[in-house]
């Protein structure tokens, strides 16, 4: 049998002991299909469940070879239970995904042709995210609002169900983000991507985890890790104040010299007062670049990612054919 490439399936849980032989019931439906090309592994990470998930993912783990666990000692957030899948993943494409099973599976198959095609980031970005629409409408603002902030785009719309090539796993990894922004890190990288359309589903059992609260917490985490645009503002809140303060000095100044209006003294130091407090905000600006610049420096994201190299001996091959080439033409 010819060796097949390994896939990994990663899904980060909390508090899914409902959902969790469901989906995995789901999943072997898929692969099933695909074992002929393919061979996979499951990932399950629990991030600190307070109910039975642990016990069942070992259940799991126990009945089938392919299944592998990580829990966490205490709840540490969805970003990190899949950044903790994607450490452990072996495979030539990762496939994170949720375990309520809003996330089908069975667009997997139609993931891997993309992958297969060229794609080496396969989003699935919900069709059905109109329905909601406030939640539509949040998420809408805050992917124009961080595309106006921001150096990159992100897929409007998309979730942590993707798929991700090996290189793609390799470059997350040279992250060092404490509160990591996935959505984000994986369109940083700029490798060549893919949006394919899918009808999410209810969840099966349970609430969703994600509350506004981490809702807003999450997209607090993307704007503040990829954008310096926050500690800039201080900068354009001074400018404002500083020429509206020179336009209101340069008034009374013109009152008081060509019109004789008597101005109180305070009136001239309220202004002057004014005028310095848009200094303030512009020095407020300078520390904060010199801060942002730091807070880079810290993150230790990768300066760049390769897509693709010529390996030394070809270009030693290529010296040498120039080579020779040369020394024929001398001969001829």
């Amino acid at each position: 049998m010819m060796n097949r490439e390994l896939i990994s399936i990663v899904l980060p849980v909390f508090n899914e002991s409902k959902n969790l032989q469901l989906v995995y019931n789901e999943i072997l439906k898929v692969i099933k299909n695909l074992e002929h090309r393919y061979s996979f592994e499951i990932i399950f990470v629990n991030d600190g469940s307070m109910d039975d998930s642990w016990k069942i993912i070992q259940e799991i783990a126990f009945s089938d070879d392919r299944v592998r666990g990580f829990s966490f000692t205490r709840n540490f957030g969805h970003q990190l239970a899949l950044m903790a899948g994607y450490d452990h993943a072996s495979g030539a494409a990762i496939i994170s995904m949720d375990a309520d099973l809003q996330h089908p599976p069975h667009i997997i198959p139609s993931m891997l042709d993309a992958w297969k095609n060229g794609a080496m980031i396969v989003y699935a970005k919900n069709s059905t995210i109109g329905r909601s629409s406030l939640k539509s409408a949040a998420s809408d603002f805050f992917y124009r609002f961080f595309d106006k902030i921001s150096t990159f785009s992100i897929p409007k719309h998309v979730q942590d169900f993707r798929l991700i090539d090996q290189k793609v796993c390799q470059a997350l990894r040279q992250f060092n983000e404490r509160s990591p922004y996935l959505r984000g890190m994986v369109a940083w990288t700029g490798f060549p991507s893919k949006v394919l359309e899918v009808d999410f589903k209810q969840r099966a059992y349970g609430k969703s985890g994600y509350s506004w609260v981490k809702m807003i917490r999450l997209a607090f985490d993307g704007i503040t890790s990829f954008s310096l645009v926050p500690l800039r503002i201080a900068f354009y809140l001074g400018l404002l104040i500083i020429f509206t303060g020179i336009g209101m000095f340069t008034y009374i100044t013109i009152d008081a010299v060509f019109f004789d209006v008597r101005y109180p003294l305070f009136k001239w130091l309220v202004t002057l007062i004014y005028i310095c407090i848009g200094l303030l905000f512009s020095l407020i600006w300078l520390l904060g670049e010199y801060t942002g610049r730091i807070y880079e420096l810290v993150q230790c994201r990768p300066r760049y990612v390769l897509l693709d190299s010529v390996s030394e001996c070809k270009q030693t091959q290529f010296i040498s054919l120039r080579h020779s080439v040369e020394a024929r033409d001398k001969a001829l």
